[in-house]
């Protein structure tokens, strides 16, 4: 640049863009738990606090016969796990909506192993990513087909670093996390270790918690969480119900609600000078799971829709943006 060449200074215009390019960051966080949780956390009366265990309540107990559900993996077992996560983005900044985006299917394809079964039913077992990147189809929008394309090859050059991301998780005979331990330090690009730290965590979520008590068909319990995503502190409550019991495999529906209080959002990948605050957090999804009591990987689909309100401030501006998701998430064993 010649001395004394001045950069003009920074227009309205610009400014939205730099808004709408930190908005998009958070949502695309938020859409999925995963990234870390604040340094002061944030708390809701009736949930535990961020890292406790969830809080489990049975409501209903079901028909006869009932029996106690409880996990019980072989120590030599082992499976593959495929993620596919859909989502689909929409943007109002200040009163002015941005068309509607839909981002290509993101999978995932995840390997599990036990590593140890105590006598008191606790099971460890190993997490290791061995693929990420995007299902591109035929029929994709053009505009869907183009991210896809650069997407692509930048997740390829990149599956060396994504292999490198293992974790161990021990959890009791009825689900619930005792340990959790992820190392993505080798991954340096932060844009991908984003995506990466939200599919650890989302694995880590991997197994539904069970009730203490025994239940049969009919069925209802209630768990509460604390989760961390992009920065914001999420209260979540789901609604499981058995629909069928056969042998080990077990038939529920399932239904969620989030909720989020104002607070300061800490994400990482925002433009330097910008702070975000949340104003409103909502969502709501539903879908249907079947488990097995002797395997670690769940067959589900689950559909997710949430809103978020975000003040963001910059170069002196402060603006309120919108941001609406939509999510479609498909576990299943996988080869």
């Amino acid at each position: 640049m010649p001395a004394g060449f001045l950069m003009p200074p920074e227009t309205s215009v610009r400014r939205r863009v730099r808004v709408a390019v930190a908005a998009s960051l958070i949502a695309s966080c938020a859409a999925t738990v995963g990234v870390r949780t604040q340094s002061a956390p944030v708390k809701m009366d009736g949930y535990p606090d961020p890292g406790s265990p969830a809080l489990v309540v049975l409501t209903t107990a079901g028909a006869e016969p009932r029996a106690k559900l409880r996990y019980a993996v072989p120590k030599t077992y082992k499976d593959h796990m495929l993620s596919t996560i859909s989502m689909s983005m929409a943007m109002d900044m200040a009163g002015a909506p941005m068309p509607p985006m839909d981002m290509p299917a993101m999978v995932q394809g995840t390997d599990l192993a036990i590593t140890d079964v105590q006598p008191s039913g606790d099971i460890a077992y190993s997490v290791s990513v061995s693929s990420f990147g995007v299902d591109a189809k035929p029929g994709d929008p053009p505009a869907m087909a183009a991210m896809a394309q650069t997407l692509g090859p930048y997740l390829q050059a990149a599956s060396d670093t994504i292999k490198s991301v293992k974790g161990m998780v021990t959890m009791s005979d009825r689900g619930i996390a005792k340990s959790i331990a992820f190392d993505t330090s080798k991954v340096t690009d932060p844009q991908l270790k984003q995506l990466m730290d939200t599919a650890a965590v989302a694995t880590q979520s991997l197994s539904t918690v069970l009730p203490e008590e025994a239940v049969g068909v009919g069925a209802r319990w209630e768990t509460r969480q604390a989760l961390a995503s992009g920065g914001i502190q999420i209260f979540q409550k789901s609604t499981f119900e058995v629909t069928a019991i056969d042998g080990k495999t077990i038939s529920l529906k399932v239904t969620m609600e989030q909720t989020a209080p104002s607070q300061a959002i800490d994400a990482p990948g925002m433009p330097a000078g910008a702070q975000a605050r949340v104003q409103k957090y909502s969502g709501s999804g539903s879908g249907t799971l079947s488990i097995r009591l002797d395997s670690l990987v769940p067959t589900s689909t689950l559909t997710m829709q949430n809103t978020l309100v975000t003040e963001i401030a910059m170069g002196g501006d402060a603006q309120t943006v919108t941001n609406t998701t939509s999510l479609k998430v498909i576990i299943a064993p996988g080869k």
